[in-house]
């Protein structure tokens, strides 16, 4: 079974060819940031701008609202989970055409006559990261990819999509001799998803904006690792990472009952998820949760490499009426002002499953 049918391919290619004005939001992480180098080769005529996750804010809508475009495309955004916002946006611009390509859990169906949801979910229960889904899209619609294989691999690399995106990665080493080994996580293509990382870590936004750029330069992956600013910045995050390592032995809380740890970090940089994942590989078996508070909220990650426990469903319950968050089984993150009430949830709804 296909994740995506002809019928839905055609009517993408339709809005796509459609004119006015365009614009392409996209996760800032390497899945999001590949994904939108890989739809921006072929379809340049879109403002693009990366966001920090699905949340739909007020002010985004007025944004939206005053900009009065003509197609929105999200990539790797999971705003289904904001459908009462995406409503508002349409009821103020009801000729607006959106299209969403994801990978996270579905909350809502988007589909509508204006609105194209893309997402392997609906049909098959597969962990296909956006970069993947959007190579995958551009070969269905008959555009030359040939060459461009790499910019996916290291969206997928970035996103742990090894177990079903398998095939794929073996293609991708098939065509490019020497950029992926057998020990993925070694390889020149996750050092090239490493760069990404990096510049985001340390400069956020605009770190993906910059990585981006660079991406759309880049004709060939040499190209690409060669850059002076991403290698410096890589050099950067990895001396942060190293102090951060040292300050997690002492200051981490550890619950046993729980299988849980929860370590509040307080480096300058934006190392949560980074350290959420680096952490969740040490200790597989472990539920991580890495802290931050920033000058409004509270920023969360979590993993549990093992997957028993459903991060995104659990995070977006604990988040309910005092925050965001959701994500993947593994992995997920949120945003909230009342940290220590979404504490006692996760710990509740631990003690519950345990």
């Amino acid at each position: 079974m296909h994740w995506v049918t002809k019928k839905e391919t055609e009517k993408l290619e339709e809005f796509l060819a459609g004119t006015g004005k365009k614009i392409l939001f996209y996760h800032r992480d390497a899945d999001g940031v590949c994904s939108a180098a890989l739809f921006l080769k072929f379809f340049p005529d879109f403002k693009a701008v990366p966001r920090e996750g699905p949340r739909i804010e007020d002010s985004f809508v007025k944004e939206i609202t005053k900009e009065k475009p003509d197609l929105i495309v999200f990539l790797d955004l999971p705003v289904c989970q904001e459908w009462k916002s995406i409503s508002r946006i349409k009821k103020k611009l009801p000729k607006l055409k959106i299209i969403v390509i994801d990978h996270h859990i579905i909350e809502k169906n988007l589909n509508s006559g204006d609105i194209i949801h893309l997402n392997p979910k609906f049909r098959r229960d597969v962990y296909w990261p956006v970069s993947y889904l959007v190579f995958d899209l551009l070969e269905r619609m008959g555009r030359n990819v040939s060459g461009l294989i790499w910019i996916a691999a290291m969206g997928v690399i970035g996103d742990y999509g090894f177990k079903d995106c398998r095939k794929f990665l073996e293609r991708c080493a098939g065509e490019y001799p020497g950029l992926l080994e057998r020990d993925i996580s070694n390889s020149k293509l996750a050092n090239g998803s490493e760069l990404i990382s990096a510049a985001i870590t340390m400069k956020g936004l605009r770190g993906a904006k910059k990585a981006l750029e660079i991406l759309l330069e880049s004709n060939t992956y040499s190209r690409f690792e060669k850059s002076s600013v991403l290698k410096r910045w890589k050099n950067a995050v990895g001396q942060e990472m190293e102090n951060v390592i040292r300050d997690f032995e002492y200051e981490r809380e550890e619950y046993p009952e729980l299988n849980l740890i929860i370590y509040q970090i307080h480096s300058k940089l934006n190392l949560v998820s980074a350290t959420a994942t680096y952490f969740s590989e040490r200790y597989p078996e472990k539920i991580i949760m890495i802290v931050k508070k920033g000058r409004d909220n509270w920023k969360i990650s979590a993993r549990n490499q093992s997957g028993k426990i459903n991060m995104g469903n659990l995070v977006k319950k604990c988040m309910k009426g005092i925050g965001s968050g959701g994500g993947h089984i593994k992995a997920a993150g949120g945003m909230t002002e009342n940290f220590e009430k979404f504490r006692k949830r996760f710990l509740k709804e631990l003690a519950k499953a345990a």
